[in-house]
């Protein structure tokens, strides 16, 4: 994977204060969007109904022969909270992803 945003990683990211990740995952990829800190996000992320297809071109895009249902599977997702309270659009952490379990878990 390479991402042409150098924003996403390494001092870029942490020059820019970080920003939002999110991924999507269905029996037929893995997709990862990144959002820079005080770049405006999808709005159906904010309203906590996220659907990609507003997203724009992904980071990451893993598919093709692979399959995904089949080879990966068992995971598991750790989400830490940052030192700082906010997450980017002054969103509460925890309000971001309690919204985003409500909706897809």
């Amino acid at each position: 994977m390479t991402d042409a945003s150098t924003r996403s990683y390494g001092k870029g990211f942490n020059n820019g204060n970080g920003g939002v990740y999110a991924m999507e995952w269905t029996d037929d990829a893995i997709r990862t969007w990144f959002f820079p800190r005080n770049t405006a996000l999808p709005a159906s992320l904010l309203a906590g109904a996220p659907n990609t297809d507003d997203f724009g071109t992904p980071a990451a895009n893993f598919k093709g022969s692979c399959n995904v249902k089949e080879r990966f599977k068992d995971q598991r997702f750790i989400f830490s909270k940052s030192p700082r309270p906010y997450t980017t659009h002054s969103i509460p952490t925890e309000k971001f992803i309690t919204k985003l379990c409500q909706a897809h878990c």
